[in-house]
């Protein structure tokens, strides 16, 4: 299930018009029975800078309750820090503004950021065109200017990378975070633990205790979870570097 906060421009003034619609999203998302809730979309979080950003999540944790939450750009970080990437190649879909808010929040977090290429990108609906052979010339041209990197970050919730991350990981042999793949997930590790089939059957626990109702987000503009974002999503176990995430959601998150 996702809540839209309507956000169609990634500039800081649409940021903050966008977060002002948060509490109702999350009401409204609590309501239909949500157990989990990721704000979706990676600069309308890191543009704050570290220090509003986790003001951004107290207020998540104070208007969701119990429910946990979290943001992609913690996803992100998350993502980098598990796959030990210290020094990063950073790819985005930002304009100078945005693009520089985010390496700023990412040396801030103790990274080391060796290389950048943004695509100047400002509008939403524009990233739509944004295909993977243009994201893997990007993520090649980075790799190539830095082979001493640990790893690529590709940076905006709303640019299909699933296909670019695994040839590029193949190609280079180091880890790709990407905000749409690492955000689903995080998302998916705050739920409650899904057993599995064997200790569901052999437990007395009822199905309405055990199986998460969802995962939650709140994407741009649309209140709707369908779209080319949801229907390319690699195997994620296809992918070099992405198979000691899945493990991650087997459990609750306990460090958002």
């Amino acid at each position: 299930m996702a809540a839209g906060l309507g956000l169609e421009v990634m500039a800081p003034g649409a940021f903050a018009a966008a977060l002002e619609r948060l509490p109702d999203a999350i009401d409204s998302l609590i309501s239909q029975g949500a157990e989990a809730i990721c704000l979706m979309g990676t600069s309308i979080s890191f543009y704050l800078g570290p220090q509003k950003h986790a003001e951004l999540l107290a207020q998540m944790r104070s208007l969701a309750g119990d429910v946990p939450v979290s943001t992609m750009t913690d996803a992100v970080i998350h993502g980098l820090r598990k796959r030990n990437v210290q020094n990063i190649v950073v790819a985005s879909a930002y304009t100078p503004p945005v693009s520089t808010a985010l390496v700023e929040y990412l040396r801030g977090a103790g990274f080391r950021v060796l290389a950048e290429n943004h695509l100047e990108i400002s509008e939403i609906a524009d990233l739509r065109s944004v295909d993977t052979k243009a994201l893997q010339v990007l993520g090649e041209e980075l790799f190539r200017s830095q082979p001493g990197c640990d790893g690529m970050l590709i940076s905006c919730g709303g640019l299909r990378t699933e296909a670019a991350t695994y040839t590029l990981e193949r190609l280079f042999h180091k880890p790709v975070v990407s905000s749409a793949v690492e955000g689903c997930h995080h998302a998916v590790a705050l739920l409650p633990r899904i057993p599995s089939a064997h200790a569901a059957h052999s437990t007395a626990t009822s199905s309405t205790q055990t199986t998460p109702k969802g995962s939650l987000s709140m994407p741009y503009s649309g209140a709707k979870p369908e779209g080319p974002r949801s229907s390319t999503m690699a195997d994620p176990a296809e992918s070099l570097f992405h198979s000691s995430v899945i493990s991650s959601a087997e459990s609750p998150r306990t460090d958002t």
